[in-house]
C-alpha cells in the first residue's frame, strides 16, 4: 500500500503485514510487523544528515518487553559509496584482538554484511556475504529498499515512484514525463551511466543569479558552483533564473533615466544630473532589494505553472541564490504560492520548498528568512562585504558593499573560503549538508536567460 506521495506505508507477504512510519519528507523512521499475531517493533532507522543505519530492537510483543537503546550489537551502520550503494554493514560491537591472550592489541569491526554490485545493481555471485539476521538487511543498491520476497535477494527495488529490476537495468513502468523528454527511453535507468551517477528522484534545484554582464538565467554564470551544489544536495534537475533583472543593463538604463529626466522616453520624475542618477539607481534599479523582490514575485507567478507541472508527488524544490538573487528569491517563492492558491493547488505546493542557500547575499543584513521555505542557510566569502582587507585584495568587484549573512539564518560559511571574495565560482560547497548521493544530470536544464526572456510556460 502506498500513500498519495507514492511512499510505501504497508505491505502484506504470506499473511504477515509490515507497516512503515515515515516523516514529512518520506524518510522511513521505523518498521513494525505482526509476525506471530502480535505487533512487533522490528526496526528504528538512524539518521545524521542522511540515513546512517538502523537499530533493531525486534521486540517480540509491543509493550511487553524493553530493549535498552545501548544494548551492544543491535545497531547496524551502513558504509556506502558515492552512489549511495550499501557496500558493508557493521554493528556497534568492537571485536577484541589479542596476540598474547592477556592484553588487547586492537579492535576489529563486527562486519555482518558485504557485497559488490554489477554496474546496474545486480549482486555479483560469490561476492556478497551476510551473517545472521542481517541477511535480510533492507537497503542495497543506491541505498533503496530491496523487495527480496518478490524476485530474490536484491533483484528488485522500490524507488517509490517506480519499481526497478537490477538484473534488467530497467524500470518496470514508464516515466510519467516521457513526452517532455522524448530523447530518452522512458524505461532507461540513470541515462545508462550507472557507474558515475545514481538516478535522482526529480527534485528541482532553482539557481537564481546576481549582478551580471549578460549571463543571467544561464548555467555559465555559476562557473561550476551549481554542479558542486547539486552533488551535495543530491538533486540534478536544474532551473536557472535571472535574479538581477537583466544585470548591469538594468542598472545603466535606470542611471540614464535619472540623468535625463526631461526626455520623454526617460521621464521618471528625477531631478536630473548626478543627483538624479543616484536617486534613480538606488530606488528604481536592480540595486534596490524591494525592486528585486517585486520582480521576483512577478516572475515566480509566471513560472509557477511549468514548475508545478514538472514535479510529481513527493518531489521537492531547493533554491540556491547568489548576491542579488537572495532578495529576488523572496518574491519568487511568494509568486509561485500566489499562483498555486489562485488555481487551487496551495495544499499541494506549500510543503515543496524544503531548502534555500543564499550565497554572498547583497543587502543581506536587510533580509530575513522566507516564511515559505522550511530550511534556509547562508554563506559568505571571508573577504566579501567591502572589508578593508577584502577591498585591498579583491577590489570593489570582489568585495561588494552590503554583502553580509542574513540575520537569524544558519551561517554555513567554510573556513576554506576565508580568503575568497564575491566570485561564485571560487566559493566552496562544503558547508552544504549532503541531502542525497552524488549523481548525474538526467534532464535538460531550463535556462530562462537574461531578464528571464526565454521563459516558456
Amino acid at each position: 500500500m502506498y500513500n498519495t506521495a507514492n511512499q510505501r506505508i504497508s505491505k502484506n507477504e504470506s499473511g504477515v503485514t509490515t507497516w512503515y512510519v515515515r516523516d514529512a519528507q518520506g524518510n522511513a523512521l521505523a518498521l513494525y510487523d505482526n509476525i506471530h499475531g502480535t505487533t512487533n517493533w522490528r526496526e528504528q532507522d538512524l539518521y545524521g544528515s542522511s540515513r546512517l543505519g538502523m537499530w533493531t530492537p525486534v521486540i517480540a510483543s509491543l509493550g511487553s518487553s524493553v530493549v535498552p537503546y545501548d544494548t551492544v550489537g543491535k545497531k547496524l551502520y551502513e558504509l556506502d559509496n558515492h552512489l549511495g550503494n550499501v557496500m558493508t554493514t557493521v554493528t556497534d560491537k568492537r571485536l577484541q584482538h589479542s596476540t598474547s591472550g592477556t592484553s588487547i592489541d586492537y579492535f576489529l569491526a563486527d562486519v555482518v554484511s558485504a557485497q559488490d554490485y554489477y554496474p546496474f545493481g545486480m549482486l555479483q555471485p560469490g561476492r556478497h556475504y551476510a551473517f545472521g539476521s542481517d541477511s535480510t538487511y533492507r537497503y542495497g543498491f543506491n541505498g533503496k529498499e530491496n523487495d527480496n520476497s518478490i524476485k530474490g535477494l536484491g533483484n528488485q527495488q522500490d524507488y517509490g515512484e517506480r519499481i526497478y529490476d537490477v538484473r534488467l537495468g530497467r524500470w518496470l513502468s514508464m516515466d510519467k514525463f516521457e513526452l517532455k523528454y522524448s530523447d530518452v527511453s522512458p524505461f532507461v535507468f540513470s541515462l545508462n551511466t550507472p557507474i558515475q551517477g545514481k538516478d535522482p528522484d526529480g527534485n528541482l534545484v532553482i539557481f537564481i543569479n546576481g549582478q551580471h554582464n549578460g549571463l543571467g538565467g544561464q548555467a555559465k554564470y555559476w562557473d561550476g558552483f551549481d554542479q558542486r551544489a547539486m552533488n551535495r544536495l543530491g538533486d540534478h534537475s536544474a532551473r536557472y533564473v535571472d535574479g538581477a533583472l537583466g544585470g548591469w543593463k538594468n542598472t545603466e538604463d535606470e542611471a540614464l533615466r535619472g540623468f535625463f529626466p526631461t526626455t520623454d522616453i526617460f521621464m521618471n520624475g528625477s531631478p536630473g544630473g548626478i543627483s538624479g542618477v543616484i536617486i534613480s539607481v538606488l530606488t528604481k534599479s536592480n540595486v534596490n532589494k524591494n525592486v528585486r523582490m517585486a520582480a521576483g514575485e512577478a516572475q515566480g507567478y509566471k513560472d509557477a505553472a511549468s514548475i508545478i507541472a514538472s514535479l510529481s508527488d513527493g518531489e521537492t524544490i531547493k533554491i540556491v541564490t547568489h548576491s542579488m538573487g537572495a532578495a529576488f528569491s523572496r518574491g519568487y517563492v511568494k509568486g509561485i504560492m500566489e499562483y498555486a492558491k489562485a488555481v487551487g493547488l496551495e495544499d499541494k505546493v506549500k510543503d515543496k520548498f524544503v531548502y534555500e542557500l543564499n550565497v554572498s547575499p547583497f543587502e543581506g543584513g536587510g533580509l530575513s528568512k522566507s516564511p515559505i521555505v522550511k530550511e534556509t542557510e547562508t554563506e559568505v566569502g571571508g573577504l566579501d562585504g567591502a572589508t578593508i582587507q577584502g577591498l585591498v585584495k579583491k577590489g570593489v568587484a570582489g568585495s561588494v558593499p552590503t554583502v553580509a549573512p542574513i540575520p537569524g539564518v544558519k551561517n554555513v560559511s567554510s573556513q576554506a573560503d576565508a580568503d575568497k571574495g564575491h566570485a561564485i565560482g571560487d566559493l566552496s560547497t562544503s558547508g552544504i549538508n549532503p541531502k542525497g548521493g552524488a549523481g548525474t544530470q538526467t534532464k535538460k536544464p531550463v535556462e530562462e536567460g537574461n531578464n528571464n526572456e526565454n521563459t516558456k510556460n
